[in-house]
């Protein structure tokens, strides 16, 4: 009995660890329908821009549990929902920069959804490769030589 557990746990710890699960939660829905509803809540509603904004908050309201909609965008965009949240802030903060030049960075960050200037920097920058400031000096020469 000793010798097969200890077979049993030496193959089992030389699994393939580089597989990746089964879709538990997903494979009771339609992705494609609530990966449509998700970027119209994303797009349209700017739910992101919600202080209360949570993954719990948009599963319910697009009548999934935690679970499925984190499952949903781990399988659908390849990334968690912290970093798909954050692609749609900075693309409104790229918006509001260029169209409200008149605001000052710190305030741009919080209306696009970030609770603090420190976060939205770091990530701006780690999105964009250039601090907001630099992304609306170089946005506002583009623009001038548009016109």
């Amino acid at each position: 009995m000793t010798a097969g557990s200890f077979l049993f746990l030496r193959n089992y710890e030389k699994r393939d660890k580089t597989k990746t699960r089964f879709r538990t939660f997903t494979n009771k829905i339609d992705t494609k329908e609530f990966k449509t509803k998700l970027e119209s809540l994303l797009e349209s509603d700017k739910i992101f821009l919600d202080i209360d904004c949570s993954e719990e908050m948009i599963a319910g309201r697009l009548g999934l549990t935690y679970h499925q909609l984190s499952e949903l965008i781990n399988i659908e965009y390849q990334f968690n929902f912290p970093t798909l949240l954050n692609l749609y802030k900075i693309k409104e903060a790229k918006r509001i920069l260029i169209e409200k030049p008149e605001l000052n960075v710190a305030t741009v960050g919080k209306l696009s959804g970030f609770g603090s200037r420190s976060a939205f920097y770091l990530e701006f920058k780690k999105q964009c490769g250039v601090n907001p400031n630099q992304f609306r000096k170089s946005s506002s020469h583009h623009t001038k030589d548009k016109s």
